[in-house]
């Protein structure tokens, strides 16, 4: 019971961060430093990552796609595909 519980007190929450995804925009570079673009950016983490609906200078590597939920009355089961836009580690669901 208590899990149902937690899954519908975090069912808020995550659709809150499914429907917020905001594209990275691609920084504007005059074409004579172009060539430098590379370099200068390689140190910027997270470049191409979506960013929050709140907060556009943060970037987020791992983006949850969707929510699939199938509860019952005494059990409930979900699942939430995860989308990568670079490397982060991803906690798994059982870590406490």
């Amino acid at each position: 019971m208590w899990m149902l519980w937690r899954l519908v007190l975090l069912l808020p929450l995550a659709s809150g961060l499914i429907g917020s995804v905001g594209q990275a925009a691609e920084p504007v570079v005059p074409e004579a430093l172009e060539p430098w673009k590379g370099w200068v950016l390689h140190d910027v983490a997270n470049l191409g990552c979506p960013s929050p609906y709140d907060d556009a200078r943060e970037r987020l590597a791992v983006w949850p796609s969707g929510l699939s939920l199938d509860l019952k009355a005494s059990e409930g089961r979900w699942t939430m595909p995860l989308e990568a836009f670079g490397r982060s580690w991803l906690p798994s669901a059982r870590q406490r």
